[in-house]
């Protein structure tokens, strides 16, 4: 078929090694780096670094001044590591990118606090509660969550409420 063929073709555009991360990801097949303690403690002190060369970070530095706690939590900051596959450049900038979100959808006075449902709005406990996004009751073979996010069943009051989700209906 048309889309199969689309897909192999593009599939085939990617390096060998850029093409198996690429199912591995998409399969849940985990290929993550050892964890020895001195090299997290390294890539720490990068990810300091790295975060420290960006220039725009008004959210980060704001919540970095409300509670260095919360922000230099080491196992908060592994987080975004471990997300990364332990790159430094590509977590400072997802952390950084974190505040930014966290401030635009909740407030400057939630940057240092946990989310909970007690943060959410009326209409943001609508989206939750209609059942188009959900966790799966299996983790994939990395033993990660799985999240699905089944559009048809998708509504809600305002693009506000589902931020990153596409479009209500």
């Amino acid at each position: 078929t048309f889309l199969c063929t689309w897909r192999a073709r593009d599939m085939n555009a990617f390096a060998s090694k850029d093409r198996e991360q690429i199912l591995h990801d998409i399969h849940g097949i985990a290929d993550f780096p050892d964890e020895d303690p001195h090299l997290l403690q390294a890539k720490l002190d990068e990810l300091d670094a790295a975060i420290n060369a960006i220039p725009q970070k008004s959210a980060y530095d704001r919540a970095l001044a409300a509670s260095e706690s919360y922000v230099k939590d080491r196992s908060f900051r592994l987080k975004f590591l471990r997300a990364d596959r332990l790159d430094p450049q590509r977590a400072g900038r997802r952390m950084v990118n974190f505040f930014e979100y966290k401030k635009e959808l909740f407030g400057p006075d939630k940057l240092v606090k946990h989310i909970m449902m007690d943060d959410l709005n009326y209409d943001d406990m609508a989206v939750i509660q209609n059942g188009h996004m959900q966790f799966l009751p299996e983790r994939d073979m990395a033993g990660r969550v799985i999240f699905c996010n089944i559009q048809s069943l998708q509504r809600c009051a305002s693009d506000a409420n589902l931020v990153g989700y596409g479009t209500c209906t």
